[in-house]
């Protein structure tokens, strides 16, 4: 499941890309563009967390400890928050603090995505690790 977590972070740092390309731009000819792009954005994000907090839950406690759990759910957060209060009408007439958010949203979004696969990491190798030195019970052809 790491592999697919890792996937997903390139995944959606091509659309943090893709959305930032948008948003950067001084005013956009399309907000309805603007506006799909970041609805697919945001359900990619957080289609993720779910994944990741399955992966989590699947831990050893003593593992998954070691993840930041709550950096990550104050992001989540701040994701939802972000959705909620900039609809097309308000993004449309402030452009420029929704620009400036968004912009600092999708940075944040970056340095989390680092974080989390420093962190990510080792708990999997660990988790390998674990399950590797778990004992089987041979069989007796196993012993030939």
């Amino acid at each position: 499941m790491l592999d697919q977590i890792l996937k997903d972070h390139r995944y959606i740092e091509a659309m943090a890309d893709e959305f930032e390309a948008r948003v950067s731009e001084r005013r956009p000819a399309d907000f309805s563009e603007v506006s799909r792009i970041r609805w697919a954005f945001a359900n990619a994000l957080l289609r993720h967390i779910m994944v990741e907090d399955r992966w989590m839950s699947s831990q050893p406690p003593r593992l998954a400890s070691r993840f930041d759990q709550a950096s990550a759910r104050r992001f989540q957060t701040s994701v939802t928050e972000h959705l909620t209060q900039w609809s097309i009408e308000r993004m449309t007439t402030h452009w420029s603090d929704y620009r400036r958010t968004t912009l600092d949203l999708l940075s944040t979004l970056r340095s989390r995505i680092k974080q989390e696969e420093l962190e990510l990491n080792p708990l999997s190798a660990r988790a390998e690790c674990a399950n590797s030195l778990r004992v089987k019970p041979r069989t007796p052809e196993a012993a030939l």
